[in-house]
């Protein structure tokens, strides 16, 4: 028995891999059978074909450059440790790699030089820096500290305040701000996004939202069999709740970015579109598609597809508040 599974085994994956049927395709490429499937419906079969491949894509690692640090010399410097690095063309600010090395080892990393982060998760706190004009930024779901830490170092004289829900990631964000030297400017509070209060209006709202973490799936294999559609119902649902509560803290005349490491609609446009149908004081500001990879929403936002080892789909809109 166990010579005939192994006899036939190659010729099954052979067979998954030529096989032009999306539910062979996924079962090769790893992807579980009803995300493909409801790709397909959002999308098309060919274009959730090409999502599910990209998605068992290998990934590696980007490093986000702080501000101020020569990207020239530092990957002169990381190309001396040994290592292999060069400039993104997508990102002035960001450092391609071929490997997935530890953080802690790289060069700059103790400095708070660098910090890993895929380009896509870069793009966020750059769309907010673009269009802020003063004023107080509230990071409603910090996490540990990536974006935020962004943010403060982007915007050297911004205020920021970050809210989560788990002590143990809120301590990971005050560490975060302490190896980036903005542990000055950045407040943190622990509790329910939807119940804490923050210290004066925000101007900027950053809600970079709890989902199934879809996009992510070629750089956390193990999330995808913890995914249900139960759960992007759940956290479509949860979403809403707390794009409606940023939509109420953000200052008249501020805006409110959205987004999200998820490629399901249910979880992007549709909970930007329900929340806006509620709130006609939201208006989306256009977004900047700088690459193929970027796509417009439908019909809000903009969807960044993972078409690179360095590019996680990702999704994100830009809203503002009327005065």
């Amino acid at each position: 028995m166990l010579h005939t599974v192994a006899d036939d085994a190659h010729k099954f994956i052979d067979g998954l891999k030529k096989s032009s049927a999306l539910r062979d395709q996924a079962l090769y490429w790893g992807i579980p059978g009803w995300a493909a499937a409801q790709w397909s419906k959002e999308l098309s079969i060919p274009e959730a074909k090409r999502l599910v491949r990209a998605s068992g894509m290998k990934t590696y690692l980007s490093l986000r450059l702080s501000r101020g640090v020569d990207r020239d010399r530092y990957i002169e410097e990381y190309n001396a440790s040994g290592r292999k690095g060069w400039a993104s063309p997508f990102l002035e600010f960001s450092v391609r790699t071929a490997a997935n090395p530890y953080p802690v080892d790289l060069p700059g990393f103790g400095e708070g030089q660098i910090m890993p982060q895929s380009e896509s998760s870069m793009l966020v706190a750059e769309l907010i820096a673009r269009r802020w004009k003063g004023g107080m930024i509230l990071d409603m779901c910090c996490g540990r500290g990536v974006k935020t830490g962004q943010l403060a170092d982007i915007l050297p004289e911004a205020r920021i305040e970050g809210w989560d829900l788990s002590d143990g990631k809120i301590k990971s964000a005050k560490f975060e701000m302490m190896r980036m030297h903005t542990e000055g400017r950045v407040k943190f509070k622990i509790g329910d996004a939807l119940v804490l209060r923050p210290d004066e209006a925000p101007s900027a709202v950053l809600l970079d939202a709890p989902c199934t973490g879809s996009g992510t799936w070629g750089r956390h294999p193990e999330s995808k069999w913890r995914c249900s559609p139960e759960q992007v119902q759940q956290n479509s649902a949860l979403q809403k709740q707390l794009l409606e509560r940023a939509a109420s803290l953000v200052a008249p005349g501020g805006i409110v970015a959205y987004s999200t490491c998820s490629l399901f609609r249910d979880e992007n446009e549709k909970v930007v579109a329900e929340v806006m149908a509620r709130r006609p004081d939201l208006i989306e500001l256009p977004a900047e598609r700088t690459a193929k990879f970027m796509v417009k929403g439908k019909p809000y936002g903009t969807t960044v597809m993972p078409a690179l080892p360095w590019v996680d789909g990702f999704y994100m809109a830009l809203l503002a508040k009327r005065k």
